[in-house]
């Protein structure tokens, strides 16, 4: 039978033991009642569940039970209202109650049958093992037994037979377990059992001897001889105050003599405090195995040494019930000499008074006992939240015993230990009863122990207290629970609800519902408003109780956030157990939608449910609707779909949910702030966060709570972030920077916060804090986690560290459009669970852990099942795994795989049904799946607009892809699948390259889908994509030419013609159809985090006065878009009128209206050096997320990709300072959204045309208003004092701002009265009579700023004028005035407080307004004392910028030498930690590089200037200085010139040689090298000379003359070796390289080119040591090595990538193409090519364009597209042609050739 039972489990797919399957029979025919009742009784279960006790009779329905109240069960399923009630005798068995028999009509009487419950002492497995250290084994006194390998040993040796005996081995020890049987441990007989059970079943003692006794009196346990080597346990609470006697401690001294003792405790370690065992952590060491307590010794911690204590003290160890705690003290005692922590109580030592008032114990001073308010508050705060809620639900029932509260509390709590009923007994809330009431006896009769329990009430006020937090809900529930608990012995309850609904307010209750009665009085009493009358009389009549009728309670609300779900006002409403909340919770989630009966079974029990969860969860929803009914809510039950549902009453009322209230207020902030108000957007926020207090779902069981709480959690937080971004984009920085501290408090490990926190405080100015907060949480992580800070941070910290521009600088990530409840694009595979991969191999990972998913078929089924995706037949897994011809044992090698992936996957993965298989997974599972859904959701954002959002959908959806699907996976449909999935595959990465073209990413996918239609050329769609990418990227020929491709392939291959919709495509191309050019995206798709938004408005000024109509309608414009260009001028050319302040408090003031960000650029138009217009766009591009290397050269050509960029984003762009229309032409955006601020002296005149244009002429303040400014400034008192004085001071001032701004300033910084000031104004005014009174005023205003500056100051004023760089940093304005660091910023920073400078970012400065600038220049010309002062601060700033560049030139490139043949500098420089922050200096400081170098043009200054110039080369290779970088090198040249500085000139020459060479002007090139090399010889500059040989070497290889660029190479190569400039020698012998390959000497080539990398590499240099690289790449394409030269050459152009070095990545491209088509890889060639052009295309210049053309061409003819290939050529052809290149010939003979095989194929 058993082996049918087996085999009919297999069949199901269920695996199980022997001993399983004899439970299993054993249950089965118990349940069936088959045979004799004695029969059934004799069948016992197997030895798996040997502790399982044999069945009993169930005692009489009015027999005492001993102890109904065991520890609460973990399976909150089960309700002790259920008859399933453990009896005393059960241990922690259940009852089952089935019937015996089916003959009778009336049934036999019901058996008792055992069953598993769960344990009070959990994990007995761990238990066990921390004690199996303990085990020993001695020999037995009589037992022997034979010794066979002595036997065999003395047989062989002597030749007798004789057997030999060795004592047996018997267990050493003996468990004496001491059971304190005192009342506060009544609650922990179940635990004591199972303590019994562990050390009975544990194989460690050889026996267990267990005696209970009452400490207080009776006999006590006596000692156990030390011949049976005792262990004593003493399990007991400590409550007890005789344990703090002596005659107990005598009782362990006497007891710790026989053997080692240990005090086991079963309170949780908190409540140890104020007990007899309040234990404290010591370090212990045992001298000998199983020593004597009294013989351990104690160690100090610190320094090991022994501790001396009290000769009569013993150090007794106490122990919780943990295997932690117990492996410890069973190392002490296996252990000797290895120390061990463990809690100790000493006893033997006097009671200290400080002992004392750490146990609370009462002294002669305690006799005025607490209030009960302060009880009550003590106890909140000592004990912990499930204490405090079961003493509310206790003050609801009176007497109180162990037993009762036992009892309340699974009733009510039943998630809850048995710890809290020993927190209520230890919280001093209850006193004993010294009269017994009559309920007193009536509660003994009914508990039927007769043990005598001590009975309880609590002590005066307390009970009032504690029922003030129990609302009449709460108290009807208490009374249910506890009901219907004793209904199994005291009879059926009545429905109290009913009873208090009763209008007739009186009912009769029987004798034993009347005892029930009076012990829930406290509750009737409240209910009733009076004492409820409960009579009785021994015959048992009924009894008469006066209930007061309930009153219709209030409308309620819900809440998913905080400890209660439902409310009625203020009060919270009780809602049932926990389970039942947690199926109200489920309901709640799900916001009124239907929720099926397997997703509240599976969110409350898990794989665990019980079989009755569908019962108990009707039976919930039962109780649900009785307290949600009266108050218009229900839950209606679909029994045909199994479906509930949470409905309010009338049916169109909304679910007064805190959840769905924060999330419409969440999607009014998104829409809000959509419309350009973020601070309305932020208060939704705000708003929205006002409706989730508390921990989501707190309390509540199962696991879909658990993963509910994490995700409301995670929502919560991040619409904190959203709220405090908000606050970042709106400045709110007080009101963000606390709540983030706070929340850094709470989450202290979440880096993106501590970003935040370091931007709000940077973008307030406390730099210091910031930095202050990296170094925190850099701390934190490497001692919590060992890690450092993550990129986001570093990045921040060093951005803060160079001091950029507050607004310029945002955290990484920054969620500036919402905060979105589920993640945008969510991350695969998931962390937790089991998961699959399809999309490639396949995979299996259970934790994000690979796990083997078996044998090739095995995986087959699994593919099979996870694609279907539903329950599927055994036939039909045959058919899918073997097609039409299975095996002949098909089916069970099929169950064998299922029953092996089973194993592999674990329970309740794969499940059975009905024959078939099916796979219980989420659909997040499985990366096919997740795919599609992501394909999905790019789908509906492109519908709406969002273009970006679709892109990157659509991009993780891709990014799953890991090779081909199903790769080695047999069988048909595996195959059929592979397939499919490939074709779908290929569709979405058409739909993606749509996207890319529809957002104007044409460059970027030419490369992608060129290699595309290589591989797929007949599929038309790549075609008409490549053709319109060809089209927007400018390439028109090559376009119609993939369409001539196209044609000619499909009449070769399929004799067809190209589908209509390609026939139409060709049409537009060929008729330049500009619709096909990409349009403008709306705002909605830009606004995506893709593209940066740069916030670069300087900050408004606090003291902003007047203005107010100006500000109002300058404002109205720019946000009705009614004025997209504004222009700010003055009335007569006034300086210092407040044009820049006003433009900026406007834009500021408007700046929610253009949330794609606002630019802001000082065009220094008035000043010294005006900005030019390239410089600044190519600034503006960068800001706005465009990379170096795409940002071209020309001016128009910038202007044209500014104005792309900003197609379709609101961004406001502020032009300060303005020279004149031509300037700012370039700059004006030519889009709808976006507006422009213009400051100028001017008109603007060469604007007028422009439409939208509006212009304000503003005039000087008037003088209420100039009053106001002053008196802002200045201080109320003090103008309060002199008014008169201060409108005369105004009045000096011409009411211009500036002027007054200057005066107030100096007031502040001097002590000086307003009169005196009036005074000394009007004097200057007189002074420098004969300007305009505007100029007047200033003037006077600027004379007497500066006569009030001591004299280091006006140095220092004067002084930094001389630069003409747009500001400067402070260490280079240290050099300057030749001063140390620290005293250099309070010199500046003193000018800043007197407004005579401004420092924008921190670390550097400029003058306030360029009036001031040419002020201070003006004095120094007026002569600086001493005369040669101007000309020795431009040689300290020139000094220092050239030790600095020099420094960064050898942090980037460690072993050049050319640091060597630089001049020698005076002053030092800054030293750099890596290359970044050296690139980051010259990015930083190349405007003022220039500005230096032009300006030293004189003197010993021309030197150092063209060194710098030589130093500061990659400034030429950067697409944003180029042209000014040239510009600055031909001052320098000419300047020599004019003076036959031959070293200047040589060295400017070699820069501009390298110029034209890079840009492939070789006969220019050639030319100007020809003069430097006279002009270095005649100076005998050997180092420029070595570099100019290696140049015209250079030159000559492009040029094909192979023997002149050896010669060259070869005397560059010379002059390296007598300098020993190792790094230009490795250089010039990867160049010879180079001329040996075109030479046709490979094996030579290679050699030198290995040469070169060997000395690249030992002299550690990364940028310099791969060009080495890429030369041997080179070499080995050229001797047939193609797949090592690919390889090497891949790794070069990574690292060049990394460094920025623009033009050698697309060098290493074209290279790569030149590799692929050697290797007959011409698909790979044409996306190398591709790309070769793109990076190329601004800094390669035609020569290079042509090479790649050429190349690109060979690639597509190989390709069969010799239409484009054509047209390549024929491009390459004409650039060739214009520089008169040598490579025409060869490409006419090609074209050539080209055309004659073309007319002979149509002739043909």
């Amino acid at each position: 039978m058993i082996e049918r039972l087996r085999h009919t489990l297999d069949a199901m797919g269920y695996e199980l033991g022997s001993s399983e399957l004899l439970d299993i029979l054993w249950l089965a025919r118990a349940i069936n009642g088959s045979g004799p009742a004695s029969q059934v009784t004799t069948l016992e279960p197997s030895a798996a569940h040997s502790d399982a006790l044999a069945p009993l009779e169930p005692l009489p329905a009015d027999a005492p039970l001993p102890d109904p109240f065991p520890a609460a069960p973990s399976q909150p399923a089960r309700h002790l209202h259920d008859s399933l009630a453990p009896a005393e005798g059960s241990g922690y068995k259940h009852r089952l109650f089935t019937a015996a028999g089916q003959g009778s009509a009336t049934g036999s009487r019901a058996r008792v049958i055992r069953a598993p419950a769960p344990r009070a002492l959990p994990g007995l497995q761990g238990l066990a093992r921390a004690l199996r250290p303990l085990r020993r084994y001695r020999n037995h006194r009589y037992r022997t037994i034979a010794d066979i390998e002595a036997t065999v040993r003395f047989t062989a040796e002597s030749g007798v037979l004789d057997v030999i005996e060795r004592p047996e081995q018997e267990l050493r020890h003996t468990a004496v377990l001491l059971v304190d049987d005192s009342p506060s441990m009544r609650v922990w007989q179940p635990l004591v059992r199972e303590v019994r059970r562990l050390l009975e079943r544990g194989g460690i003692f050889r026996a267990v001897h267990v005696h209970r006794f009452y400490p207080n009196s009776g006999p006590r346990p006596g000692t156990t001889p030390r011949a049976e080597s005792p262990i004593t346990f003493l399990l007991t609470d400590g409550v007890n105050e005789a344990w703090r006697g002596t005659a107990l401690r005598r009782f362990l001294h006497t007891h710790e003599r026989s053997g080692p003792l240990v005090v086991v405790s079963p309170l949780p370690r908190r409540l140890w405090r104020g007990t007899a065992f309040d234990a404290q952590p010591q370090l212990l060491v045992a001298g000998r195995p199983f020593t004597r307590d009294k013989e351990l010794g104690t160690l100090d911690p610190l320094g090991g040494s022994p501790i001396e204590r009290p000769a009569e003290a013993v150090p007794i160890p106490v122990i919780a019930l943990s295997p932690t705690a117990l492996a410890a003290w069973a190392r002490l005692l296996t252990r000797p000499g290895m120390p061990q922590l463990v809690d100790t109580v000493v006893v033997g030592e006097e009671d200290t008074e400080e002992r004392q008032e750490a146990r609370h114990i009462p002294g002669p001073d305690d006799a005025t006992p607490l209030p009960a308010a302060q009880l009550l508050e003590r106890f909140r705060a000592s004990f912990s939240p499930e204490a405090y809620r079961l003493a509310v639900r206790l003050s609801a029932i009176r007497p109180l015993s162990a037993p009762v509260i036992q009892l309340v509390r699974i009733a009510t709590l039943p998630t809850t230990s048995s710890g809290a009923v020993a927190e209520v007994l230890l919280g001093e809330l209850l006193e004993p009863l010294e009269d017994e009431s009559q309920s007193g006896r009536r509660l003994r009769a009914f508990m039927g122990d007769g043990s005598g329990d001590m009975l309880y009430d609590f002590k005066p006020g307390v009970r009032d207290l504690l029922a003030g937090g129990l609302s009449t809900e709460q108290s009807i529930e208490v009374v249910e629970a506890v009901g219907k608990a004793l209904e199994p012995h005291l009879g059926r309850m009545p429905d109290f609800v009913a009873l208090l609904a009763d209008s007739g307010g009186s009912t009769h209750l029987s004798p034993q519902t009347t005892e029930f009665a009076a012990l829930v009085s406290p509750v009737l009493d409240r209910l009733s408003g009076r004492p409820v009358a409960a009579g009785g009389d021994a015959s048992g009549r009924d009894t008469a109780v006066e209930i007061v009728p309930h009153v219709q309670a209030a409308p309620l609300r819900f809440t998913v956030f905080g400890p209660e779900l439902a409310w009625r006002r203020e009060e919270p409403v009780p809602t049932g157990g926990a389970q039942q909340r947690a199926v109200l919770a489920a309901l709640l989630l799900h916001e009124g939608e239907n929720v099926t009966t397997a997703t509240l079974v599976d969110a409350l029990w898990g794989e665990d449910a019980p079989p009755s969860a569908s019962a108990t969860m009707r039976q919930y929803v039962r109780q649900l609707n009785r307290i949600l009914a009266p108050s218009g809510f229900f839950i209606t039950v679909d029994r045909q779909a199994q479906t509930y549902q949470l409905q309010a009453q009338p049916a169109d009322t909304v679910l007064p949910l805190d959840l769905a209230a924060a999330k419409r207020l969440h999607a009014e902030a998104e829409s809000t702030q959509a419309s350009g108000d973020l601070a309305g957007a932020r208060r939704l926020i705000a708003e929205a966060l006002d409706q989730l207090h508390g921990e989501p779902l707190e309390g509540l069981p199962g696991p879909d709570a658990e993963v509910q709480r994490a995700r409301l959690e995670e929502w919560r937080g991040r619409l904190i972030e959203y709220w405090i971004e908000l606050g970042l984009e709106t400045a709110a920085y007080a009101e963000i920077i606390p709540e983030l501290e706070d929340m850094i408090s709470r989450y202290p490990l979440r880096e993106h916060l501590r970003a935040l926190l370091m931007l709000s405080l940077y973008r307030s100015g406390r730099a210091a804090e910031a930095l202050a907060v990296f170094a925190d949480v850099r701390r934190l992580l490497a001692e919590e986690a060992g890690i450092d800070p993550s990129t986001e941070l570093q990045e921040l910290q060093q951005r803060i560290i160079r001091r950029e521009p507050p607004k310029s600088v945002h955290a990484r990530g920054l969620v500036r459009s919402a905060a979105s409840a589920e993640p945008s694009i969510p991350s695969w595979p998931p962390p937790e669970g089991v998961c699959f991969a399809v999309l490639g191999p396949l995979r299996v990972r259970r934790d994000n852990e690979a796990v083997s998913s078996g044998s090739r078929q095995q995986q087959a089924l699994l593919a099979v099942l996870l694609l279907r995706g539903r329950l599927t037949s055994a036939s039909e897994l045959i058919d899918a795994l073997w097609g039409e011809e299975p095996p002949s044992r098909a089916l069970a090698a099929l169950r064998t795989y299922a029953a092996r992936l089973r194993k592999v996957l674990g329970p309740g993965v794969l499940v059975s049904e009905s024959g078939g298989y099916a796979l219980n997974i989420d659909r997040d599972a499985l990366d096919l799946f997740v795919a599609q859904d992501l394909a999905a959701e790019s789908e509906r954002a492109r519908e709406v607009g969002d273009l970006a959002r679709a892109r990157a959908l659509i991009g993780a959806a891709l990014d799953l892809w890991d090779g081909e699907p199903l790769v080695d996976i047999p069988g048909p449909f595996a195959e059929t699948q592979r397939t499919r999935v490939t074709e779908w595959h290929l569709g979405l990465i058409e739909y993606g390259l749509e996207l890319d073209l529809a957002l104007g990413n044409h460059a970027d996918v030419v490369s992608q889908l060129t290699a595309l239609t290589a591989k797929h050329p007949l599929r038309e769609r790549l075609c008409e994509l490549l053709m319109v990418a060809l089209y927007q990227s400018g390439r028109q020929a090559e376009a119609l030419a993939v369409y001539a491709d196209m044609r000619r392939l499909v009449a070769e291959e399929l004799g067809i013609d190209p589908h209509a919709g390609l026939k139409e495509l060709h049409e537009r191309v060929l008729q330049a159809d500009a619709s096909l050019l990409p349009e403008s995206q709306p705002a909605s798709a830009v606004a995506s985090e893709d593209f940066p938004r740069p916030s670069q408005l300087p900050a408004a000024l606090a003291d902003f006065t007047g203005r107010t109509r100006f500000v109002s309608e300058l404002a109205d414009m720019l946000s009705n878009r009614q004025g997209p260009v504004v222009v700010i001028s003055t009335l007569g050319d006034i300086g210092g009128a407040g044009k820049t302040t006003l433009a900026v408090h406007v834009a500021q003031t408007v700046r929610p209206q253009f949330p794609d960000g606002q630019l802001y650029v000082d065009l220094r138009g008035t000043g010294l050096l005006p900005a030019e217009p390239e410089t600044v766009l190519g600034s503006f591009l960068r800001s706005l997320g465009v990379s170096d290397s795409s940002i071209p050269d020309s001016l128009e050509e910038r202007a044209a990709l500014y104005r792309a960029t900003l197609a379709g984003r609101r961004v406001l762009v502020l032009l300060d300072n303005a020279r004149d229309a031509a300037q700012v032409r370039p700059l004006l955006p030519d889009t709808e959204g976006c507006a422009v601020l213009i400051t100028s002296r001017s008109h603007m005149v060469g604007l007028g045309g422009l439409e939208g244009r509006h212009r304000v002429n503003l005039d000087v303040m008037p003088p209420e208003e100039g009053l106001l400014l002053f008196t802002k400034i200045a201080g109320k008192e003090r103008v309060a004092e002199e008014r008169q004085a201060a409108l005369d001071v105004i009045a000096a001032c011409g009411f211009l701002p500036l002027a007054i701004r200057i005066a107030a300033s100096l007031l502040t910084a001097r002590k000086l009265t307003i009169s005196t000031l009036a005074i000394w104004l009007a004097e200057q005014r007189r002074r420098v009579g004969g300007l305009r009174a505007s100029d007047l005023a200033l003037r006077a205003a600027f004379e007497f700023s500066y006569g009030q500056l001591v004299p280091a100051q006006a140095r220092a004023f004067r002084l930094l004028s001389l630069t003409d760089s747009p500001d400067i940093s402070l260490a280079a304005a240290a050099a300057v005035l030749n001063l140390a660091v620290e005293d250099t910023e309070d010199l500046l920073e003193s000018l800043v407080d007197m407004s005579l400078l401004e420092s924008t970012t921190p670390g550097r400065y400029r003058y306030y307004h360029d009036l001031l600038h040419l002020f201070a220049r003006e004095w120094v010309l007026r002569g600086e004392r001493p005369a040669t002062e101007p000309e020795m601060a431009l040689s300290r700033l020139l000094d220092f910028y050239l030790a600095t560049a020099t420094q960064a030139y050898g942090t980037e490139r460690p072993g050049d030498r050319l640091v060597d043949h630089l001049e020698a500098t005076a002053h030092a420089g800054l030293i750099f930690r890596d290359r970044q922050e050296a690139v980051a200096w010259l990015h930083d400081e190349g405007l003022c590089l220039l500005a230096c170098a032009r300006q030293s043009t004189a003197g010993t200054l021309l030197h150092r200037a063209v060194d710098l110039m030589l130093v500061t080369r990659d400034l030429g290779e950067w697409g944003a200085l180029s042209r000014q970088y040239e510009l600055t090198v031909t001052i320098l040249r000419n300047a020599a010139e004019a003076i036959g500085d031959t070293r200047v000139t040589a060295r400017a020459a070699l820069i501009l040689v390298e110029s034209q060479t890079r840009l492939g002007r070789f006969e220019t090139a050639e030319q100007q090298a020809e003069s430097a090399v006279t002009a270095a010889e005649a100076s005998g500059d050997t180092h420029v000379m070595s570099r100019l040989a290696n140049l015209r070497g250079t030159i000559a290889l492009y040029q094909n003359r192979n023997e002149d660029a050896a010669t060259h190479f070869e005397f560059a190569l010379n002059i390296f070796r007598a300098n020993g400039d190792r790094a230009g020698e490795a250089s010039v012998l990867c160049n010879l390289s180079r001329v040996r390959l075109a030479m046709g000497d490979t094996s030579r080539a290679l050699s030198l080119a290995e040469e070169g990398v060997v000395i690249y590499d030992s002299l550690g240099l990364s940028v310099r040591g791969t060009t080495g690289r890429y030369a041997l790449g080179l070499a080995l394409n050229a001797a047939g090595r193609h797949s090592e030269a690919r390889e090497v050459l891949n790794e070069a152009r990574k690292v060049f990538q990394e460094n920025r070095q623009q033009l050698w990545e697309g060098q290493t491209y074209f290279r790569l193409a030149e590799v692929d088509l050697a290797d007959q890889r011409p698909g790979d060639a044409a996306a190398h090519a591709e790309k070769a052009l793109i990076a190329l295309a601004d800094v390669g210049g035609t020569w290079r364009r042509a090479n790649i053309l050429t190349v690109l061409g060979h690639a597509l003819n190989a390709l069969g597209a010799t239409d484009r290939a054509r047209a390549c050529w024929q491009e390459a052809l004409s650039l060739f042609d214009e520089l008169n290149a040598a490579e025409s010939r060869d490409l006419r003979r090609l074209l050539a050739g080209i055309a004659t095989s073309s007319s002979r194929r149509s002739a043909g």
